[in-house]
């Protein structure tokens, strides 16, 4: 076969091979600065489940940052002379924060089931599901210490 499966662990070993030798431990950060979506192998992406469907960049995206990653990290010690004397040993970051959570009155807004739960059986194209409706309660009235929705499974199918 012909197809280049990337695994998960691709741009740490990139960037990890790029690396002068020395006791690195390197992290990939999975969110910075932004939205980038999922990075999964171009198999997955096919397929155009939840993961592949979110895979914003295409079938290449993972071997595309595992290839950019080590570039970036064997720019970075080219730049620094082959060591990372030049940075700092301590940085401090201040951080602007905001809060955008709505305040003031709930009204009276109840939530309510618009429809009930209905089994969706797996296609070529789509996994299986349960597709319902339901309307909640305004943003303000939302209480994020308590469960928002509970989700109950039973085994067999319960004709009997």
């Amino acid at each position: 076969s012909n197809k280049v499966r990337v695994p998960a662990s691709a741009p740490r070993n990139a960037v990890s091979a790029s690396l002068p030798d020395g006791n690195w431990q390197v992290e990939i950060s999975s969110l910075a600065n932004g939205y980038f979506g999922y990075a999964v192998t171009a198999e997955e992406y096919r397929r155009q489940f939840y993961e592949g469907g979110h895979t914003l960049y295409g079938p290449g995206t993972a071997a595309f940052l595992a290839e950019q990653s080590a570039r970036l990290a064997t720019d970075l010690f080219a730049s620094a002379d082959k060591s990372l004397n030049e940075l700092p040993a301590n940085t401090t970051f201040n951080l602007v924060s905001r809060s955008y959570w709505p305040t003031g009155e709930a009204g009276n807004v109840e939530r309510v089931w618009l429809s009930a739960p209905v089994f969706v059986a797996a296609t070529e194209e789509e996994e299986a599901h349960w597709l319902l409706q339901y309307r909640d309660v305004s943003p303000a009235a939302i209480q994020l210490h308590q469960p928002l929705l509970a989700i109950e499974s039973l085994e067999g199918d319960n004709t009997g």
